[in-house]
């Protein structure tokens, strides 16, 4: 019964280095690896250690699921070092790495053993992940929080080189986003459109018709505070994103003029809801200390084009997504009110739109109500 490994001495320039081959719970010899020690005993010290450790190069004990336990968590070693370097993550970004790695990562490689993961093996795994319908945008997203893991694997010594590199990332195509007809529109939101099309779901309609008239992103809508919310237009504050609020996006803090009849909605919901405080969320989600879910909204938005006739074989043809609500409303607006109005309205960061935004007071904003009034109620 031989030891788990074995040492061997190499003389280099200017010292002899103890090098060692481990062998695995199947008893197969493993890559020799330079141990840095100079004498026997040091060298089977620092042997025993890396076993101790578990974390022996090429171990076949050690599983990408166990190796990814505590990635992206507040126990994420990574993170932490990045943070002790100066480059702090936000929790925004932790958030959706994890939900990447649990969700796209480790269905699929949470049985391997790290050394069993190779290039053709992720090329096979990429090609999955596009024809599950996700953007190449995501996939490489998905693909860079792999390589992040398994660069660190290499520099933890877990295994000898990083599987992903050579790996090229697809191709990144963008569809342009579908827009709705001022006929979809009316059908959608007019009349008694929230009973008929709806089903009398409030928080659904509102949440659709709110980006619509005002071109505020799904984020910035789900961070709406009741302070925020005034008879006449609505304050930008805030975003909710990954579970937190944050400024919204390019820092775009503004002010959106809103049609009476999406003011009503507004002030019903609240109404509805039995909010307390000004901190409150409009769109409560079953905590009142969070806002309903995004999916939320989009399941409620994408069955209620269902029942205006658009399926979901005829809503992926045209590329309807919630955020086409916001470009519907960029659409309606562009030509019928200047550029950098438009611009501080949507908060498109542009070097125009910085230099403009600022400066407009809301009485400035009577065209975009005659507009609003005029296609929106």
């Amino acid at each position: 019964m031989h030891k788990s490994f074995h040492l061997i001495k190499r003389k280099l320039k200017k010292k002899t280095v103890f090098y060692v081959r481990f062998f695995d719970e199947y008893d197969n010899r493993l890559p020799w690896r330079s141990t840095g020690q100079t004498s026997r005993a040091a060298a089977e010290n620092w042997c025993y250690e890396q076993m101790k450790r578990g974390i022996i190069p090429g171990k076949a004990s050690v599983s990408f699921e166990l190796f990814s336990k505590d990635w992206w968590t507040d126990r994420c070693q990574y993170c932490a070092a990045r943070t002790a370097a100066g480059r702090t993550l936000s929790k925004a970004y932790i958030s959706v790495m994890r939900g990447m790695l649990v969700n796209y990562i480790l269905p699929y490689f949470k049985d391997y053993r790290l050394e069993k993961i190779n290039k053709r093996f992720i090329e096979k795994w990429l090609l999955e992940l596009r024809s599950k319908a996700l953007s190449d945008v995501t996939v490489n997203h998905i693909f860079t929080c792999l390589k992040i893991m398994l660069n660190r694997a290499v520099e933890m010594e877990l295994i000898y080189r990083d599987p992903t590199a050579g790996i090229l990332k697809l191709r990144e195509t963008s569809r342009e986003r579908g827009t709705l007809t001022l006929d979809e529109i009316r059908s959608l939101f007019g009349g008694e459109a929230l009973f008929d099309v709806w089903g009398g779901n409030l928080p659904g309609f509102t949440g659709a018709i709110l980006p619509v008239v005002t071109g505020l992103r799904q984020g910035e809508v789900l961070g709406l505070q009741i302070q925020h919310v005034f008879k006449d237009h609505v304050a930008v504050v805030y975003s909710w994103a990954r579970g937190e609020l944050v400024p919204p996006k390019w820092n775009s803090r503004r002010v959106v003029p809103i049609p009476q009849r999406a003011a009503g909605f507004l002030a019903d919901l609240i109404a509805e809801n039995g909010y307390r405080g000004p901190e409150d969320f409009v769109f409560q989600g079953p905590d009142r200390s969070i806002p309903l879910s995004a999916y939320t909204l989009l399941r409620s938005f994408y069955g209620a084009l269902g029942r205006i006739g658009i399926d979901e074989e005829r809503r992926r043809e045209r590329n309807i997504v919630y955020h086409s609500l916001r470009h519907t409303f960029n659409t309606v607006m562009r030509g019928r009110i200047p550029d950098a109005k438009l611009q501080s309205l949507t908060g498109h960061r542009t070097e125009r739109m910085l230099e403009h935004y600022t400066h407009w007071q809301l009485e400035d904003y009577k065209d975009v109500l005659e507009v609003q009034e005029q296609y929106f109620s």
